[in-house]
């Protein structure tokens, strides 16, 4: 999910898959364009729900906040799309989810909440959670990012651009060109 939707709000049109179609739901939370921190909803057998919170800091203030983005929006988004997506009675939404705070590790400087987040994210969704275990030092971050510096370059597909695209790109950069350079009163 997006880290949008924290502040942004979840949008009305419901997703078309039933919840417990999903094992995870991962929502990464900004506060206040300084810290992340990590909300991660467990879909079970027999329709149980659990999450899963993390913060790389352990500071008092982002559990509150992030606690707040789960039980005013997360949680409440997620029973309307059970309930919307489940029209028969027959099965209500559980009535407890349980909550679990992921304590460790701890980030080991003061910027890399974003990376330790996403590992975190990385390890519950292929199934492993030894990183809960793991000794992260600066070193470790380091190479956490250059790790996912290669993801980004060499997992990401490109897709080729069509010769009508690259003639409609070219002539709307020449367009510009020409507005900008003559300093004209008219964008449009």
């Amino acid at each position: 999910m997006s880290s949008h939707l924290a502040t942004l709000g979840f949008s009305a049109k419901m997703p078309a898959y039933k919840l417990f179609s999903f094992k995870y739901l991962v929502l990464s939370v900004n506060h206040s364009n300084s810290h992340w921190t990590l909300i991660i909803v467990t879909t079970e057998p027999y329709g149980m729900l659990s999450v899963h919170f993390y913060d790389p800091l352990s500071g008092r203030p982002y559990k509150t906040e992030t606690e707040l983005v789960w039980t005013s929006k997360l949680l409440p988004f997620v029973r309307i799309w059970y309930s919307a997506r489940w029209s028969d009675g027959d099965y209500p939404f559980p009535s407890e989810v349980r909550d679990h705070w992921i304590a460790t590790p701890k980030q080991p400087d003061g910027s890399s909440c974003g990376i330790m987040c996403l590992a975190m994210a990385y390890s519950y969704l292929h199934g492993n959670q030894g990183f809960e275990r793991d000794t992260v030092t600066k070193d470790v971050v380091q190479v956490m990012r250059l790790r996912l510096l290669w993801v980004i370059l060499c997992g990401s597909v490109i897709h080729p651009i069509s010769p009508e695209d690259e003639a409609a790109i070219e002539d709307t950069g020449k367009e510009l060109i020409s507005i900008f350079v003559k300093k004209s009163a008219k964008v449009w």
